[in-house]
């Protein structure tokens, strides 16, 4: 996978430890401690991990913080997007159609 696009995915982890840091304590299956743990474990391996597993530890840490409130669908889309698309330009990967799931 390209650098780009792994440099947007470690940008967000980065975002996510910011956002858990400021919260108090959160709910659900893993502690914040946990999470911050598997952040940081992402951030130093971020060159290393297969791309795959690092986007699935990424979604485990958005649906963690979308559940407690510290962020939503909405606006880590809003957030993430254009980051992404720039990274798919600079790398010559055609940009994902936008589909729309509301129907």
């Amino acid at each position: 996978m390209s650098s780009a696009v792994r440099d947007v995915t470690l940008q967000l982890f980065c975002r996510y430890r910011t956002l858990l840091e400021s919260s108090t304590e959160i709910s659900g299956p893993s502690s914040k401690q946990q999470l911050l743990d598997l952040i940081d474990t992402a951030i130093e391996k971020s060159q290393s991990f297969p791309i795959d597993k690092l986007n699935r530890w990424l979604g485990f840490v958005q649906a963690a913080l979308i559940f407690n409130g510290l962020t939503s669908v909405l606006e880590e889309r809003d957030f993430s997007r254009p980051l992404f698309h720039a990274a798919y330009l600079s790398d010559g990967i055609e940009i994902p159609e936008t589909i729309n799931i509301s129907k």
